[in-house]
């Protein structure tokens, strides 16, 4: 494999890793394509990448989807026809997820206005700090147990407008929507649960701005490099989402937020090293 498959092959395994941890997956291309020289980042490599991203999360939520699909389904069936109930738990959980994505994907579209922002590095390094402030806080407080029958609609819509802090490179979508779920004493497995189906209409929403921006670049990384960086983003998304299940049998997230002011630290360093 040469150089640029090479390039390619991490850039799509970060991309697709880092768009499900509580770690802000703009950032980490932003530095790989600074430290690889490969500024400015691509349009069509970046939605190459946020497609194969949505497969392997579709992949890893395949029997959650499937679980909703087929509740839903049974709650239209006139009652009389039914063998059983529909799971209540299970349709609010629905619910919550298509109510929680509209405010989500309004503030998303807001990502044509602050793109500009992408290559601010200092700017980058304060929003790194605010996102592993969102991760450390929730251990200070009491832990919840609430899933989608305890929660609210004023709950779905604060949940949905953090993570259209994702907007603002530097923030995570996974670490500011779990972390609000937490602080409205979401149980942690439903939150993660919960974030990762509203990845699914994100990421397609920003997939959309990223196919008008490339429409209007001129220039292309080549089909090889394209592939190879969609098939390593399938792997490293469908790797992401097990780490943070993993996560959401652990503690806390406080060793993402140490990684949040590392990373901070490093924005730094290259903003000091350019000036």
């Amino acid at each position: 494999m040469n150089n640029e498959g090479l390039q390619s092959l991490l850039y799509g395994f970060i991309s697709g890793l880092t768009e499900f941890l509580p770690v802000s997956a703009e950032t980490h291309r932003m530095f790989f394509t600074r430290i690889f020289g490969m500024t400015p980042e691509p349009p069509i490599l970046r939605l190459c990448v946020r497609l194969f991203s949505v497969l392997g999360l579709l992949l890893a939520c395949y029997n959650t989807l499937m679980r909703l699909r087929r509740e839903h389904k049974l709650s239209l069936i006139p009652a009389r026809r039914r063998r059983r109930k529909p799971d209540s738990a299970i349709l609010l959980h629905r619910k919550m997820v298509i109510s929680t994505a509209i405010p989500l994907v309004i503030g998303l579209l807001f990502t044509i206005v602050c793109k500009n922002f992408a290559d601010v590095l200092w700017l980058q390094g304060v929003v790194l700090i605010l996102n592993g402030i969102f991760l450390y806080l929730p251990q200070f407080m009491l832990r919840g147990n609430k899933d989608a029958r305890a929660m609210s609609g004023f709950d779905s819509l604060l949940i949905g407008i953090s993570g259209s802090l994702s907007v603002f490179p530097g923030f995570s979508r996974m670490a500011t929507m779990v972390s609000v779920a937490r602080m409205r004493g979401a149980d942690k497995r439903f939150a993660i649960e919960l974030t990762l189906l509203l990845c699914i209409p994100a990421l397609l929403c920003l997939s959309l701005i990223d196919f008008f921006s490339s429409v209007s670049v001129q220039g292309s990384p080549g089909l090889l490099s394209c592939v190879i960086a969609s098939l390593a983003s399938f792997a490293g998304s469908f790797l992401g989402v097990h780490v943070i299940r993993y996560f959401g049998r652990r503690p806390g997230f406080t060793a993402f937020a140490y990684y949040s002011w590392g990373a901070a630290l490093l924005a730094l360093i290259l903003y000091l090293a350019i000036i």
